[in-house]
């Protein structure tokens, strides 16, 4: 399915570029499927593009060096992932999927035009505004109340991309606060190597290895 015809693109990075710009963007996007409980990546794995949801939703979590994980946000359909990692150069947490989706991954090579990088400049300004609100509404107040306020981040996430576009909200939020919360403490994940787009697949929680500063043996990929 190319970009043109994507129902997420008012939200992406080819929202208001010309038929030209369209098909030059298009030929540098690869699509992968992600099935339930894999990921597209790994903490540390290095920034080689963005992903954009085309459907399904992602659970991205970051990893303390005890092992502990930390759910930073929940990706629907329509989001983009990478802002950060882009500065950083390598990727924060794991994109795991909770439902199957469909990935578009969106190389910076792609994204060299003016009205491209204009456009790449407000989406991570509008990403940043919203990490911070996020992150500022669930550390606030009762655990009860962060978790109230978590999954009504989780709520504005999903219409931001759903909603806005004129498709139903599936019951993807209230999944996600059954899935995963505030420091629930949730031991980290092994991931193996998984089929297709480089994917990695989360195994059974292991021990932490204090040595390591990740769980399960050194390599796995």
């Amino acid at each position: 399915m190319l970009c043109r015809d994507c129902r997420y693109r008012a939200s992406c990075f080819p929202a208001r570029v010309n038929a030209r710009e369209l098909a030059l963007f298009e030929s540098h996007v690869q699509q992968c499927k992600l099935p339930v409980g894999e990921s597209a990546l790994r903490p540390g794995d290095p920034f080689a593009g963005y992903f954009a949801v085309r459907s399904g939703v992602l659970k991205v979590s970051a990893y303390t060096g005890t092992g502990e994980e930390h759910v930073l946000r929940f990706d629907f359909g329509g989001e983009i992932s990478g802002f950060a990692e882009a500065a950083h150069r390598a990727w924060l947490g794991a994109m795991i999927a909770i439902e199957d989706a469909l990935l578009c991954r969106i190389p910076p090579s792609a994204l060299r035009t003016p009205r491209l990088n204009d456009r790449l400049a407000t989406l991570t300004a509008e990403r940043l505004l919203r990490n911070y609100e996020f992150q500022a509404a669930t550390k606030r107040g009762s655990r009860a109340q962060r978790v109230a306020a978590f999954l009504i981040q989780i709520s504005a996430t999903a219409g931001t991309g759903r909603a806005a576009q004129g498709i139903p909200v599936a019951d993807g939020p209230a999944r996600c606060g059954q899935l995963s919360g505030p420091d629930q403490g949730v031991r980290r994940p092994r991931f193996r190597r998984a089929e297709g787009c480089g994917t990695h697949r989360a195994a059974r929680p292991l021990r932490a290895n204090p040595r390591q500063g990740h769980e399960g043996p050194a390599g796995i990929h």
